[in-house]
């Protein structure tokens, strides 16, 4: 898998989970 499509999952994950615990 491409670095920075890795790092990009990993920002989007984290942005959704901040998304839905407010």
């Amino acid at each position: 898998m491409n670095k920075v499509v890795s790092v990009g999952l990993l920002f989007f994950s984290d942005l959704l989970h901040t998304v839905q615990c407010h």
